[in-house]
């Protein structure tokens, strides 16, 4: 399904910058500083929230781009955010992203919502 694909996409990123978060955290540094996204950070962007446009445009065929656009940010800014945080999502909100079946726990949380609109 869709949303199957969808999870499996969100998995695999969020176990790449989770394992490697170096890179991500150096591209929001960038951003705090002012600085422009590498050339290779932006196309990487644009290629992977067109992947999840194409889904998302399956799980909802009658919404508009903006409203896609809109969905895909929350979603990558829903698993960002947590890894950033690192060791703290645990110690705040009392679960370890770390482990795998949290992780996808967390995303079927997130694809679930997608749902609520």
């Amino acid at each position: 399904t869709p949303e199957d694909r969808l999870s499996g996409f969100l998995e695999t990123f969020a176990g790449n910058i989770l394992h490697r978060p170096g890179f991500m955290i150096s591209q929001v540094l960038r951003i705090i500083d002012g600085k422009d996204l590498t050339p290779e950070a932006l196309e990487n962007m644009k290629r992977g929230k067109g992947k999840l446009t194409a889904l998302l445009k399956q799980i909802h065929p009658r919404q508009t781009e903006h409203f896609l656009g809109m969905k895909v940010f929350q979603l990558m800014s829903g698993i960002i955010l947590p890894i950033l945080f690192g060791k703290y999502v645990k110690e705040i909100y009392g679960f370890d992203l770390s482990s795998g079946k949290t992780m996808r726990d967390y995303i079927q949380l997130s694809v679930a919502g997608l749902h609520m609109d």
